[in-house]
């Protein structure tokens, strides 16, 4: 339960940090700094467009660990390094010459994570890159589309995990490696901060992959744009304790993997509509 709990605590984390990206990102559209990535936030089509884009990319991901681990790793780096860069800038970003605080210190975490990787930095990176991208999809897209990118990214979680299986086999490869596209939290505490290579799997060892963290920030992003913070707060809430009841099922089923966002959406869409009632 203690590796739950914290598991738990990360995932909001992502969230409240995310919902801060968000407003700094929709502040900087506001005042003509940024634009949002699709000129017509409210389309359904852009959550079909975000969602045909995942194919090719999940093709190239399970080609890389077939054939090309070292390629996988370098690239999972850079896109971190990226996003990392995205996210800090949106909390922190102030010029330090001509590099942005930002910049300097994504570059500095992306060091350290190739030279002493650990399950501290691990979840760091996966923490920070999911808090900028979601907050600024979130931002770009209204309450509709972000909600109709929850269900087919929910539907596709199952599709993954009991028929093609695909996600089955990426979890198994990842999962050794220690990847930052997973959060992951050791049974014993201590090994959050243990240098050399750590291996992800394990008896007691809980994961949580990055679109389960990804997506309902999205969602709560998007909320806080059209109906405000408190609103945005009850759907992250409402996810997070969805989430728990996940770490139930998973506690009683070790070892077994699971889709996660299909409950999280639902606990989303909850804490909306409770929003909407109160």
């Amino acid at each position: 339960m203690r590796a739950a709990a914290i598991l738990l605590l990360l995932f909001l984390t992502v969230q409240m940090l995310g919902l801060l990206a968000g407003n700094r990102y929709l502040s900087l559209v506001s005042s003509g700094e940024a634009k949002p990535l699709f000129s017509d936030p409210q389309s359904p089509w852009n959550s079909l467009y975000l969602f045909a884009a995942l194919l090719p990319l999940t093709l190239l991901v399970i080609l890389l660990l077939r054939f090309r681990r070292n390629w996988f790793r370098a690239f999972e780096l850079l896109v971190t390094f990226f996003c990392c860069w995205l996210t800090l800038d949106l909390l922190a970003g102030m010029q330090v010459g001509w590099l942005s605080s930002g910049f300097l210190l994504s570059l500095l975490l992306a060091g350290w994570r190739v030279a002493r990787p650990t399950p501290l930095n691990q979840d760091l990176v996966l923490i920070l890159s999911a808090s900028g991208v979601g907050a600024v999809l979130g931002a770009s897209l209204g309450v509709v589309p972000s909600l109709l990118l929850l269900a087919l990214f929910s539907v596709y979680d199952c599709v993954s995990v009991f028929v093609t299986r695909h996600m089955v086999f990426m979890a198994r490869r990842l999962l050794p490696s220690s990847s930052s596209l997973f959060l992951s939290v050791p049974s014993e505490l201590r090994a959050f901060v243990r240098g050399g290579r750590w291996k992800g799997r394990g008896k007691g060892v809980l994961h949580l992959g990055g679109g389960d963290l990804l997506l309902p920030l999205v969602f709560s992003v998007s909320v806080l744009e059209a109906e405000g913070l408190r609103s945005a707060l009850l759907v992250s809430l409402s996810s997070s304790l969805f989430l728990f009841l996940l770490f139930l099922l998973l506690l009683r089923r070790p070892g077994t993997i699971l889709p996660g966002l299909p409950l999280l959406s639902l606990g989303s869409l909850l804490g909306f509509f409770l929003s909407r009632l109160l």
